[in-house]
């Protein structure tokens, strides 16, 4: 069992310790997610090439791998635990590998949709594909799988946050963030998707 304010992370540094201080009397973990809003505000996709030919606002992957960092910092001070809730970039899953190298109390998820899909998919417009985080690069694809494989990552959650199909048929900045991922998750990684997604040349799996 966890506490987490899903969707709104904490920004006062000091109010999140004085959170991760309480946290031990209840022997319960904080759950920490999304980005800083003050670096994302405004941003539908992730911002890169992509979103500069699209001229879509753009959401940099530092809004999260900041929090992570600067979280983990905290758990490590307080000898708390911390779990991050779905990760979206290298730069947070380094952020966890050295928090974990150092011993402190952290644990992490990756959702199905940053395993297998990329800021390219948001090319089409197509509104299924605007979520937060945001799909990211090929490379910080690649390199949660590889966090996954390593442990760093230890397990996939759907991040499931479906809407009704009026919600996401209007223009794309408009749009709701979110999509389905409870229903698709098994179908989608297991285990056809695998050979897909591997981040090697040659899949290790059986099918």
């Amino acid at each position: 069992m966890g506490f987490t304010d899903d969707g709104r992370p904490v920004q006062s540094a000091g109010m999140l310790r004085k959170a991760l201080q309480y946290q031990r009397p209840v022997r319960r973990r904080d759950r920490a997610a999304r980005g800083g809003p003050t670096l994302s505000r405004g941003g539908a996709i992730h911002e890169g090439a992509v979103s500069a030919a699209l001229g879509i606002g753009g959401i940099p992957t530092i809004s999260e791998s900041t929090m992570v960092a600067r979280d983990a910092e905290l758990a490590g001070y307080e000898d708390a635990r911390v779990h991050f809730q779905h990760l979206s970039c290298a730069a947070s899953v380094q952020a966890v590998a050295a928090a974990k190298a150092r011993g402190w109390r952290v644990s992490a998820e990756v959702s199905p949709h940053h395993l297998l899909l990329t800021e390219e998919d948001t090319r089409r417009m197509d509104t299924r594909m605007k979520m937060n985080p945001p799909l990211a690069t090929d490379a910080d694809r690649r390199a949660l799988l590889d966090g996954l494989r390593a442990g760093t990552i230890d397990c996939v959650a759907t991040d499931h946050a479906p809407h009704a199909r009026d919600e996401k048929e209007v223009p794309f900045e408009q749009a709701p963030m979110g999509t389905t991922g409870l229903e698709t998750a098994f179908a989608a990684l297991y285990p056809a998707s695998c050979c897909r997604a591997s981040s090697s040349s040659r899949c290790s799996c059986s099918g």
